[in-house]
């Protein structure tokens, strides 16, 4: 059914909450009388909540995979590109006055927008991309601590508290420093993590080859963190040689994360 602007005005105010008692009794009589204004407002506010990414409604306990297929793809960077273009659209149609010639244009635009979202995160459910994968598994909780003896105030442990911030600019000055007069493993782990976060998987690499050459009780690591570097670049096949081979030196570092994650590239 084509509605005159004047009703999507009445929309705005009564979902805002800007009616009178008056006018919101006599609106909501009017909605019980006709399905078709109910359907309109069911529409509209299903586009708001899609627009604030609030679409998975699902049951942890029968969904418990998808959940963390779409938890892990919501971290990645292409879902907050996308999120951060719809929110600008959501903010635009919602938040700031427009001629009501326009309302409806940038109604269904948005919802177009809101329905192509949607299918991605649908896909997400099945098939997480290496995107997702990578958010997912890239969280650094297995590096050893550099504060030592509880000392936080020497330079590694600075660099440390750095990473954690996400601060990785600066963390790599630290690291780079430390690296020319230390060549202490963890620090090659920790300086290799911070070029991949941002975004410098060739020197990342690099990082994590040395330390998979240096013979160390930490070298068997490496495959772990190159398989990441890999998986970020895109190169699938890098990823999963990387992961086969951890699993092959039965060793008890990340051995189940590397199955799950190769089941997953397969």
């Amino acid at each position: 059914m084509d509605f005159e602007d004047t009703l999507y005005n009445t929309i705005d105010a009564y979902l805002s909450g800007s009616l009178s008692a008056t006018e919101q009794q006599a609106f909501e009589q009017e909605i019980t009388q006709n399905p078709e204004i109910k359907k309109e407002i069911e529409l509209y506010q299903s586009l708001q909540q899609h627009l604030r990414g609030d679409w998975t409604r699902l049951d942890p306990a029968l969904h418990t995979e998808e959940l963390k297929n779409l938890s892990a793809y919501r971290r990645s960077n292409e879902f907050v590109d996308i999120k951060q273009h719809l929110e600008q659209v959501g903010t635009t149609y919602f938040e700031q006055p427009t001629p009501t010639t326009k309302r409806r244009w940038w109604y269904y635009a948005a919802a177009i927008a809101v329905l192509v979202i949607g299918m991605v995160s649908v896909q997400m459910f099945t098939t997480p991309t290496t995107d997702a994968l990578y958010a997912e598994y890239a969280t650094w909780k297995e590096l050893p601590s550099l504060t030592v003896q509880g000392d936080d105030a020497t330079t590694v442990a600075q660099g440390e508290a750095l990473f954690y911030k996400k601060q990785y600019r600066e963390a790599i000055r630290i690291f780079e420093t430390a690296q020319t007069t230390d060549t202490y493993p963890t620090i090659w782990m920790y300086l290799g993590a911070s070029y991949l976060e941002m975004g410098n998987t060739e020197k990342a690499i690099a990082l994590f080859q040395q330390l998979k050459d240096s013979n160390t009780l930490d070298s068997p690591k490496a495959n772990w963190y190159l398989a990441l570097a890999y998986l970020k670049t895109g190169n699938n096949e890098q990823s999963k040689q990387a992961l086969q081979q951890l699993i092959s030196t039965k060793n008890n570092f990340k051995q189940a994360e590397a199955i799950q994650l190769l089941d997953a590239l397969e």
